[in-house]
């Protein structure tokens, strides 16, 4: 099950950091978060963009990296293509 990405800006009066800084800051942030399943999420800058890719078990979660990334300084836009792929086991009664 994929969804659209879903892109917002995030108004900031911080300054621009550098592309590989915001990688790393906002990379960081998402390991931090206390949520396991965040710390293999990809995350890329491009101009002022921070694209966040990879699988998440739940829309939740994709939400939770969203709003994770949004707390870093420096962050103006956030593209989430974080693709919610629910998990197999969890809907197997077998």
């Amino acid at each position: 099950m994929s969804q659209a990405a879903l892109s917002i800006a995030v108004p900031t009066g911080q300054p621009t950091r550098s592309a590989s800084e915001l990688e790393l800051r906002v990379t960081n942030a998402l390991r931090r978060s206390g949520h396991r399943l965040l710390h293999e999420t990809d995350c890329t800058c491009l101009n002022d963009t921070v694209i966040l890719t990879g699988v998440v078990p739940s829309f939740h979660m994709k939400q939770v990296a969203q709003e994770t990334a949004r707390t870093v300084d420096g962050v103006r836009r956030i593209d989430n293509r974080l693709e919610v792929i629910l998990a197999v086991n969890a809907l197997d009664n077998s």
